[in-house]
């Protein structure tokens, strides 16, 4: 009952350490991540890698680089689990969408 709400602000928190600003995503895509993230037990770590594969691409050069700075000290931990990071950015190098739908990501 209370794991999606502590999820979305895990998420949240998460979103920020990458430079996502929140505000800027999709309702309806945040939801669908957060969906499958619960059902899929994804960390809020996962989750947010999730969201910076589908918008990394409109990202300021120097917030990407520092995101991806952030990502390798989660990979060392244990919030980020491998096969979930592969299967991320495998799909999102083949054009196909890991876990999610929804093609908006962002606001305009």
């Amino acid at each position: 009952m209370f794991k999606k709400p502590w999820y979305r602000i895990a998420l949240n928190v998460s979103l920020n350490e990458l430079g996502i600003p929140t505000i800027r995503l999709n309702p309806a895509f945040r939801d669908e991540v957060i969906e499958l993230a619960v059902v899929h037990t994804l960390t809020p770590h996962e989750g947010a890698l999730l969201v910076y594969s589908r918008v990394s691409a409109q990202m300021n050069s120097l917030v990407r680089l520092s995101a991806l700075e952030t990502i390798r000290q989660w990979r060392v931990g244990p919030d980020v689990r491998e096969e979930v990071y592969q299967r991320i950015f495998a799909e999102a190098h083949r054009g196909q969408n890991a876990f999610v739908t929804t093609n908006l990501p962002l606001r305009d």
